[in-house]
């Protein structure tokens, strides 16, 4: 298993938006995270996940990656 540690961030200009207007407002009650998850054309498996809270979205994907063995992470930076 890789450690998230070993998972590198590849920074792109845009990806698809999965969160809604309303999520902000829920996410101040708890922790939100949206995942959509679908088969590639090639047979591989596409997961792009979306939240309010960076440190939780960072939290998950890296032990997400690190389970799967994924080597490589696409990420936005958001400001």
């Amino acid at each position: 298993m890789k450690q998230p540690s070993e998972v590198r961030l590849r920074y792109v200009g845009e990806l698809e938006e999965l969160l809604r207007p309303g999520d902000y407002d829920a996410a101040d009650a708890g922790r939100l995270v949206r995942l959509r998850i679908r088969r590639t054309p090639g047979g591989g498996v596409e997961l792009l996940a979306d939240s309010p809270d960076p440190r939780l979205l960072d939290e998950l994907l890296g032990q997400i990656a690190g389970d799967l063995g994924v080597t490589e992470l696409e990420a936005l930076l958001c400001g």
